[in-house]
């Protein structure tokens, strides 16, 4: 039989792991740090701002995990692009939350 070890266990996970920044799942958390950037998105994915903002609606109607498929299929695109735009610009303009994750992944390769 396994068993799930106790002893020390919370110590361990607590100094091994970061989450990501945001009350939401991540990529809602992205598309809500877009609000001040789109112009700056925009530009990188090629298309005039009020193109990205309807895309962005269609990417918030549709579900949970879905919107950068969405956002993309409207952009006609792809995904990765559109995702790796919103990420760029979330991490060039939300640095300070992001700041747990480098530290720890600074002190992890140090």
């Amino acid at each position: 039989m396994t068993e799930l070890p106790t002893d020390g266990l919370a110590p361990w996970f607590d100094e091994h792991v970061v989450y990501l920044p945001g009350e939401t799942w991540p990529e809602r958390w992205l598309l809500n740090c877009s609000d001040s950037n789109l112009v700056e998105i925009a530009a990188e994915l090629n298309c005039a701002v009020p193109r990205l903002r309807e895309a962005i609606l269609y990417g918030h109607q549709a579900g949970k995990h879905r919107e950068f498929h969405a956002i993309a299929e409207t952009l006609s695109t792809d995904e990765d692009s559109v995702l790796n735009a919103f990420a760029r610009s979330a991490m060039r303009n939300q640095r300070e939350q992001f700041a747990p994750i480098v530290d720890k992944l600074a002190a992890v390769l140090a």
